[in-house]
């Protein structure tokens, strides 16, 4: 089994398994967040910007709109299709090609993708009228490698880190 598929994969499908999906997501989400987001990197906040999130529902039950925006940059038009709603599967659909699986359990949307060679997992945790979105970015190049030649371990320099603290607008 290679790397890519034990350190990557796997975890998805742990996550889509262990619990299933609640019938008040996306619906207990709809509305509009703000909040800061910030970019760590070495420890070191090198950016604080205004973050907004907005979901909502269109005339498809199993479509939701999902946007993003960061300050001073264009709205990001996304959204949030269900994929397979009893496993907590759902797909978020870039409008460019690109689709990202992502998987919600317990108030919990998680995602995993690669891009350019950066690993990048993706949380948003949605605790009452907050939601905390966690992004770090890891170099997937040259990880460190570790174990026996039975059961190796590859772990992953971070590059940076984007944390989120957004509020429900009433």
């Amino acid at each position: 089994m290679n790397i890519f598929y034990q350190m990557i994969a796997l975890p998805l499908v742990f996550y889509s398994t262990t619990s299933l999906g609640s019938s008040t997501f996306p619906d207990s989400w709809i509305g509009k967040w703000t909040g800061k987001a910030q970019t760590v990197r070495d420890q070191k906040i090198q950016r604080t910007m205004q973050m907004t999130l907005e979901i909502r529902s269109t005339e498809n039950p199993d479509v939701f709109d999902f946007q993003i925006q960061y300050e001073g940059e264009k709205v990001r038009q996304y959204e949030l299709v269900a994929k397979n709603r009893s496993r907590g599967h759902w797909v978020l659909d870039e409008k460019n090609g690109i689709l990202i699986d992502s998987f919600y359990s317990q108030n919990i949307l998680r995602s995993l993708f690669m891009v350019n060679g950066k690993i990048i997992p993706f949380r948003y945790e949605k605790n009452r009228n907050r939601i905390h979105i966690d992004s770090p970015i890891f170099q997937a190049v040259q990880p460190n490698i570790s174990g026996t030649p039975d059961f190796s371990v590859s772990s992953f320099s971070i590059i940076n880190s984007q944390i989120a603290l957004l509020k429900k607008n009433e």
